[in-house]
């Protein structure tokens, strides 16, 4: 039978973590079948034997792609790979350090779409964990998040997301762009607003090997401008949404200096002819 969910997975040298992340998905109650699909992108410790052991024990559900070769900066292997695998009306993102902690957090999330079509997107609040082993909240407020509001900085963490699955689009619009969870959520909140629940569902893990977690603060300022301005080409008719935001970013951490070009602070009100005072209230 078909699985209605798919839970995809990137994993990259996760040895010390994996199997909690594994747990996470295989302990979730739904009254639907989900699957679990994996990418293992040539890991050079034990991660791979790990997996194996869960595929061998879940065949049905744990599916595996395994690298022998680093694919990192040479495609988009969420949308190339998992999505392309993927058999399900929805997605859900974990990568292989964070994990899950609420046993109804797939339900949950599936019965609010299934509830309400308009919508094309969960999420919910997570714990951080810290090498120290200090646990601290990630709190979202319960409620409602659309296209601006996410750009203007209200997160939707990605080992908290469920969304439809758009089969062809994705690999279409998604794929050019390197940040593909970052734009993955820009999206999906152009087709429709997402939901955020307050319940704690999941744990974010912070250490010294996490993507984001050694990016200096000028490096996450330079990838967020870049993409704002992918998202001026993608999302045409936002423009006004995007510049705004961009302006807002920008006055908010004091870094019109620093920036790639000046097109967004030079031209946004001669392009929207529009005071700076009324852009960004």
């Amino acid at each position: 039978m078909k699985p209605k969910v798919s839970i995809c997975c990137q994993t990259y040298n996760h040895g010390a973590y994996i199997a909690q992340t594994l747990d996470g998905f295989l302990m979730q109650k739904t009254n639907f079948l989900f699957e679990v699909l994996v990418h293992e992108d040539a890991s050079t410790d034990n991660t791979a034997e790990v997996l194996r052991s869960y595929e061998k024990k879940h065949p049905d559900i744990v599916k595996v792609v395994y690298q022998t070769e680093n694919q990192f900066l040479k495609q988009n292997t969420l949308v190339n790979i998992l999505f392309a695998k993927s058999e399900g009306d929805y997605l859900a993102l974990c990568e292989g350090d964070d994990y899950w902690t609420d046993e109804n957090k797939l339900q949950k999330q599936v019965d609010f779409l299934e509830s309400n079509p308009e919508y094309t997107l969960t999420g919910h609040s997570v714990n951080t964990l810290d090498n120290e082993g200090k646990i601290a909240p990630w709190l979202s407020k319960k409620g409602d998040i659309d296209f601006y509001n996410f750009l203007c900085g209200k997160n939707i963490y990605t080992l908290s997301l469920l969304f439809r699955n758009y089969k062809g689009c994705f690999e279409k619009v998604i794929d050019p762009y390197p940040a593909g969870d970052f734009f993955m959520k820009a999206f999906m909140l152009n087709r429709g607003n997402g939901y955020i629940f307050e319940e704690v569902m999941g744990v974010y893990r912070m250490h010294n090997t996490g993507f984001w977690s050694t990016r200096t603060s000028l490096d996450v300022h330079q990838k967020t401008l870049l993409a704002y301005r992918y998202f001026l080409k993608s999302f045409p008719h936002r423009k006004k949404e995007i510049l705004r935001a961009t302006l807002k970013y920008k006055m908010k951490y004091g870094i019109f200096w620093k920036t790639l070009d000046s097109y967004f602070y030079v031209d946004i009100p001669m392009y929207l002819g529009l005071s700076l005072k009324r852009i960004i209230q």
